[in-house]
């Protein structure tokens, strides 16, 4: 079970959980419930406006959900009404894309701190990056701070179902391990990893940047901490580039 809070930046202050005058989510890992805001209501032209603000083509958006080309020109001309499922499908690919629906139009998010909590967050942060990296259309997630040797059996599971998936997504990971690492313990191709001197490394609060997100797995507090924010995830993305140039290849 995961429960998330969804805080506006513009909002969020230090040492104190500010009002989210946007989203306030309450997750049963895959149920969602969003106060204030009734998918029901969200017109056709509302979804062909949040396809436009992204610049998906219908094309682009039925590869995103599953649907045809022609599926989504019906929806959005309203010559039919999408189920539930479907209507889920779509609202999945465009909430992941950072598209916030409002009352008679859409919008990009405004940047998010975004907080899950739960037992198994570790076991849970690959669905969570890999959903982002299907419908944003980025190609990568890099993490910084893995260390096998913690990792239980079912994390391990997870993760290796992850990266077959990964590979048939055509996504990958970058991933920086500790130096002197054993490679019989790493998961997934050794071409993904690279080795990082001890005193760079840290498996404390390991990081991840993906996408528009930067996110810091917080163990000691079964949480963890994403923050959307273009121009830090780019900056992240700079700094792991760094290291990863530095580190010794594995393969």
């Amino acid at each position: 079970m995961l429960r998330v809070t969804t805080t506006s930046l513009q909002n969020a202050s230090v040492g104190k959980r500010a009002p989210n005058p946007f989203l306030v989510r309450v997750c049963f890992f895959g149920a969602a419930v969003q106060h204030g805001l009734m998918f029901s209501k969200i017109s056709p032209q509302q979804i062909k406006a949040a396809r436009a603000l992204l610049e998906w083509s219908q094309t682009d958006l039925g590869e995103k959900t599953g649907l045809s080309q022609a599926a989504i020109a019906n929806i959005e001309t309203a010559r039919h009404r999408p189920n539930d499922t479907t209507l889920d499908s779509l609202l999945t690919a465009f909430d992941q894309a950072g598209i916030e629906f409002i009352d008679g139009g859409v919008r990009l998010r405004p940047d998010s701190l975004e907080i899950i909590e739960g037992e198994d967050i570790a076991a849970r942060m690959p669905d969570i990056y890999f959903e982002t990296l299907l419908h944003s259309g980025a190609e990568e997630v890099m993490i910084n701070g893995v260390d096998f040797s913690i990792m239980d059996k079912t994390t391990g599971q997870v993760v290796l179902s992850n990266i077959e998936r990964l590979k048939a997504a055509g996504k990958r990971q970058r991933v920086l391990v500790r130096e002197g690492t054993p490679v019989r313990d790493i998961l997934g191709p050794l071409s993904w990893h690279r080795a990082l001197p001890a005193h760079l490394f840290s498996a404390v609060t390991p990081s991840l940047v993906y996408h528009n997100c930067f996110a810091i797995m917080l163990f000691d507090k079964k949480q963890v901490m994403i923050i959307r924010n273009g121009n830090l995830a780019e900056d992240q993305k700079r700094q792991f580039d760094f290291l990863w140039d530095s580190a010794r290849p594995l393969g």
